[in-house]
């Protein structure tokens, strides 16, 4: 996609100085001096590239040149703030750019599921299983790293993802995505977290059947969270439990 970006925009996120102390520098300079006109920049942008068609690269292009504005906005502070989430609560194009912003251009050190709330980061990350919205994206890839996240925080989110699911599809979906990272990542110590949260989930036992359970744990450690959940796990030749 040639992305049509106004003059004033594509000095600062384009070309050579893309990215540049000073560029960004001089853009934060003039957000700060005149943010409403930066905004309705960015909302030209967005309603000038959107299409039913849009790819997740197109979209990518878009989150990477107005992010660092939205960054500058976040930035001020206050009104600016609320104003940016608000407007992302909304919108979920402007969610996308918005996480850009504080992923990657937000020099305050913001964490992105803090900023959205866990509630709206796990909507977004079900919707984007559910419609494939390259807009909802962002959640998904958050999701990718979950076995890099705090451990309670990513069984928080494993247990809401599980609660709130949609359909049986994304249910699996916690199951071999987000359930398989952590265990991958973690191995038999996570057993008793996925006990604890098979307990008081019931909807999160219904995700663990298509989890590929030996990659990860044991035959003793499967054998004992069918015992304890009730859940048949998928074991291709599974062993006796005890055996090597």
């Amino acid at each position: 996609m040639d992305l049509a970006l106004p003059p004033e925009l594509r000095e600062y996120v384009v070309g050579p100085r893309h990215h540049s102390d000073g560029a960004l520098a001089d853009l934060r300079s003039a957000v700060t001096k005149e943010p409403l006109r930066w905004w309705k920049l960015v909302l030209t942008v967005v309603s000038e590239a959107d299409h039913a068609a849009i790819s997740n690269s197109e979209v990518s292009e878009v989150t990477d040149a107005c992010g660092p504005v939205v960054a500058q906005l976040l930035d001020l502070g206050g009104e600016w703030t609320q104003r940016v989430l608000e407007a992302a609560d909304r919108d979920s194009r402007l969610a996308s750019i918005t996480a850009e912003a504080v992923d990657w251009h937000d020099a305050s050190g913001r964490d992105v599921i803090e900023f959205f709330g866990l509630e709206a980061v796990v909507a977004t990350w079900i919707r984007y299983q559910a419609e494939d919205s390259p807009w909802d994206f962002w959640a998904c890839s958050l999701g990718q790293d979950i076995d890099e996240w705090p451990i309670d925080r990513a069984w928080q989110f494993i247990e809401r993802a599980a609660e709130s699911a949609t359909s049986d599809q994304v249910l699996r979906m916690v199951g071999v995505t987000l359930i398989e990272d952590v265990l991958r990542e973690r191995g038999e110590v996570e057993v008793d977290r996925l006990l604890a949260a098979a307990t008081r989930s019931p909807r999160l036992r219904d995700a663990m059947p298509d989890v590929w359970w030996w990659h990860m744990i044991g035959p003793e450690a499967a054998g004992r969270i069918e015992r304890e959940t009730g859940a048949v796990l998928t074991w291709p030749n599974r062993p006796e439990s005890g055996s090597e």
